[in-house]
């Protein structure tokens, strides 16, 4: 495994839940490691396959190899959020793990929203003080 490729600083996180003063539950998310890992889309052919065997992916993340790491985790990394999907531990070599993710949607509070805009892709195209960002429109599975 070149070490060149891990160059993203991967949040791994799990759910917690907490009770307000009310005694209401929340749920929210704690970070339990950070390591350095890639995040990578899947290609055409890749995203077939892993679609085939896990359901619905879009991204892979290699890390080193992770024992601890589970199913209900997810990983968060520069505000993008990827739910674990599949983990596999290529060769059976205990070297690097590689996890199938399907990232979630990118969420705006009205606030941070100047313009939206549909355009030819079905994407919606935020612009937020000069800067826009474009995110796929989510589609029922």
């Amino acid at each position: 495994m070149r070490a060149g490729k891990l160059r993203q600083r991967i949040n791994i996180q799990i759910a917690a839940e907490t009770r307000s003063a009310y005694g209401d539950v929340i749920e929210s998310w704690e970070t339990t490691a950070q390591r350095w890992g890639e995040i990578r889309p899947l290609r055409a052919n890749e995203l077939e396959e892993a679609n085939r065997v896990e359901g619905r992916v879009t991204h892979k993340v290699i890390l080193r190899n992770y024992v601890g790491l589970l199913p209900e985790m997810r990983f968060e990394h520069a505000g993008r959020v990827f739910n674990i999907k599949g983990i596999l531990n290529p060769d059976e070599r205990d070297i690097s793990t590689e996890i199938l993710c399907l990232e979630e949607p990118a969420t705006y509070t009205s606030s941070t929203i100047d313009a939206v805009v549909f355009n030819d892709d079905g994407a919606i195209v935020l612009n937020d003080d000069g800067d826009q960002v474009t995110t796929p429109i989510p589609t029922n599975p």
